[in-house]
């Protein structure tokens, strides 16, 4: 039979079992005070020998459960206490006593020159610092390791693996080397093991471990790095922190070098994850980095980068202005020389397209000039040219967009061909780059009508998708981006499947991104357009309907003063047109008046295309009037994009369409009851026309100078005849009692 045991029986073993842990507990606590307590390493080092359960996992896991609890209560000072010593039992667990307390005894120095050693690696890091050459960061690399081997106690392991990790770091930094990071994370994590938490080089062994974790997070791209790097570094900074949170920093350029490190783990760790609460953090740490620093040109151009930043979570022009003075001053105090300027001069050049962008404001030519003089001053092959490659191209195209010089066009396709195919770029920076060129090369093929170019667009945009991780902000760009190269490919070439794909990727792209973004816009105007390609193929109007009432959200959230805003409305007099409601057309008719509008000067091709567009429709509808009206917007935008060519190829593509609107306009105010207009239209195209082969024939006549003056002077003549009478003051128009509007 079962024996059944009585009621007080298991009470009983229960708690002796429980007494018997506690008593256990109890003594491990008092060993752990015993071992904390002792006067000297000699004494420590006999304890941990003769009480083999200091370095069990008990002791480990009670010193690490005392740091948390000093750290809740905010004693950082003794929360590092604890930890240090955790260390040194885990090192003693894993190497021995004997070896881990022979280095903290004071003992003679190794024989070798282990300090001229030293000194010749931070002569090479200095010489490294000021050219970017990988041959001093190799050398510096050698000494170090060279003075390593050399070292016996702790505090020249700690000097001489501490700069062997930052040359590693740089060396890393500079080329790329993962073997490096690894290999200075595991010197500089012996570093800080080894550094008592009350010297100064604590703060040293905290930056540096810290910065080779942020590096090592772009090998493993394992948020524990970045986690543990922004740790460290806020155990410090809290520790520092004043009472008041918005009064004064303590004074301290070691203070502002902790600081900034925290703000720029944090910023990189928000690109990992994409949480506005570590950029909002990060900009915070910016602004008391500089404060404490007196602000210098380095601190302000950490702000002003943040800040930059920021504006794309907030979309607050305030946040863009803001970077923009902060990254002006911080340019104007960086030498000529310095190996910072090229990067500064790309971040300026960066917020200036963003206030472009953004708020219309034009300092296009600058920002192109400072990308190309950042571009230059970088070294070839490095990561620096390849970003100035890369931002060098985005402004040319931004430009492109707002003249319509297929120069530009072109210029950023090489650019960013350049950044893209440049050697070993770095997993975030080859996403980007293949973004980028994806985008020159589609706004290429819409140009040119080149269906091959927007089908090697769609394959750089899909190979950015794949290497764009699911939590990053920058994801439902990249995806819009995408489908819009699937929707000109669609169009160009007759592909029903790329259409419907293209439909599918937007859609996926509206449900990521918030009505509070500053992409929304961006967004509803993409998938907008891919519902209006899919409702012309389907002959459905479901489609259309969600199209227009996608482009009135996206007008609305556009501001008055985007150069955007012009190509917004111009699509919902599309849209609007294409649905051809007689309740849709007096809007549509506004959409079109104030997108023509808007974009003079600001947007010139967007202003040919609303013009032709609406001028056809209102053709179609016999309003002759209004259709002049829109096709004098096509023909004064077409004689501007020809006078501003710089190449006679690019010319000579806008000059195919002059004949075409010319006509177009001409024809309409003949209907309209004008025929003088109409003359006077129809002559001034054909004018157009002829000046520019002139003009775009320069070349040609100094080649004529050579083999037939006489030929080449009668030329010359003619030219400046026609250019005189082209710009004379026109004919009274006896119709309308004044003169006609300039072309």
């Amino acid at each position: 039979m079962s024996w059944t045991p009585t009621t007080g029986r298991p009470d009983a073993v229960g708690r002796t079992a429980a007494v018997v842990r506690r008593l256990r507990d109890w003594l491990l606590e008092r060993l752990v005070d015993r071992f904390l307590s002792c006067a000297d390493w000699a004494g420590a080092e006999r304890l941990v020998a003769s009480r083999p359960q200091l370095t069990g996992d008990g002791a480990l896991a009670l010193l690490a459960s005392w740091e948390e609890e000093a750290r809740s209560d905010a004693d950082h000072t003794t929360a590092d206490t604890y930890e240090y010593h955790r260390l040194l039992l885990e090192r003693c667990r894993d190497e021995g006593p004997a070896r881990v307390f022979g280095e903290l005894a004071t003992a003679d120095p190794a024989p070798g020159r282990w300090e001229e050693l030293v000194e010749a690696a931070l002569d090479a890091l200095r010489r490294a610092a000021g050219s970017g050459h990988r041959d001093d960061l190799d050398t510096a690399v050698d000494h170090c390791e060279r003075a390593a081997d050399r070292c016996f106690t702790a505090p020249q392991r700690v000097v001489a693996y501490g700069h062997l990790g930052v040359a590693l770091l740089r060396r890393a930094d500079r080329v790329g080397s993962a073997e490096d990071v690894s290999r200075a994370v595991g010197l500089l994590d012996t570093v800080y093991a080894l550094t008592p938490p009350s010297t100064p080089e604590r703060l040293d062994a905290v930056t540096n471990l810290a910065w080779a974790l942020e590096l090592r997070h772009r090998v493993d791209r394992h948020p524990a790095s970045l986690d543990r790097a922004a740790e460290l570094l806020r155990r410090v900074v809290e520790r520092e922190q004043p009472a008041d949170p918005y009064g004064p920093w303590p004074s301290g350029a070691r203070d502002a070098d902790m600081l900034t490190s925290l703000a720029s783990v944090l910023r990189t760790r928000y690109f990992a994850t994409g949480s506005p609460t570590d950029l909002a953090d990060a900009v915070v740490w910016f602004e008391r980095a500089v404060q404490h620093d007196g602000r210098s040109a380095r601190a302000l151009g950490n702000l002003g980068v943040a800040l930059s930043d920021f504006f794309g979570c907030t979309g607050s022009l305030r946040d863009l202005r803001r970077a923009e003075e902060c990254l002006r001053e911080s340019l104007a105090g960086t030498d000529a020389r310095s190996p910072e300027r090229p990067a500064r001069l790309a971040h300026l050049a960066s917020v200036l397209t963003d206030r472009y962008v953004h708020e219309g404001r034009d300092a296009l030519d600058e920002a192109v000039a400072l990308h190309t003089e950042a571009e230059r001053a970088a070294p070839m092959g490095s990561p620096e040219h390849a970003a100035h490659s890369s931002g060098l191209g985005t402004v040319l195209l931004t430009r492109h967009e707002r003249h319509g010089d297929l120069a530009d066009l072109r210029e950023a396709v090489r650019a960013h061909e350049r950044a893209a195919t440049a050697p070993g770029p770095e997993r975030d920076d080859e996403a980007l780059y293949l973004d980028q060129w994806g985008t020159s090369l589609r706004l290429s093929a819409r140009r040119l009508d080149d269906a091959a170019e927007a089908h090697r667009a769609v394959g750089l945009h899909e190979r950015a998708v794949a290497l764009t991780g699911d939590g990053s902000p920058d994801l439902p760009l990249r995806r819009g981006n995408l489908a819009a190269a699937l929707r000109l490919h669609a169009e160009l070439a007759g592909d029903r499947a790329s259409l419907e794909r293209s439909v599918e990727v937007h859609e996926q792209v509206r449900r990521t991104v918030g009505e509070e973004s500053p992409y929304t816009a961006a967004v509803l105007t993409n998938r907008a357009a891919a519902l209006r390609a899919s409702a012309r193929r389907t002959g459905q109007r479901a489609p259309l309907d969600e199209a227009i009432g996608s482009l009135r959200r996206a007008v609305r959230a556009t501001a008055p003063d985007a150069p955007e805003r012009a190509g917004r409305l111009s699509d919902l007099g599309h849209a609007l047109a294409d649905r051809g409601q007689p309740e849709d057309a007096a809007e549509a008719v506004r959409a079109y008046r104030e997108g023509c509008r808007l974009a003079d000067p600001d947007n010139v091709p967007a202003r040919l295309v609303a013009g032709r567009a609406w001028g056809a429709w209102a053709t179609r509808r016999e309003a002759h009037e209004e259709a002049a009206e829109a096709f004098d917007h096509a023909v004064d935008a077409v004689d501007l994009l020809v006078r501003t060519q710089l190449t006679r190829p690019a010319a000579e593509i806008w000059l195919a369409r002059a004949t075409e609107v010319a006509a177009d306009a001409a024809h309409a105010h003949a209907a309209a009851g004008a025929p003088a207009r109409a003359v006077l239209r129809l002559e001034r195209g054909r004018a157009r026309l002829l000046t520019a082969a002139l003009r775009t024939a320069d070349t040609d006549l100094r080649r004529l100078r050579g083999t037939d003056p006489d030929l080449a002077e009668r030329f010359r003549r003619a030219a400046a005849r026609l250019h005189g009478l082209e710009h004379a003051a026109p004919p009274r128009d006896p119709e309308h009692g004044g003169s006609p509007p300039a072309p």
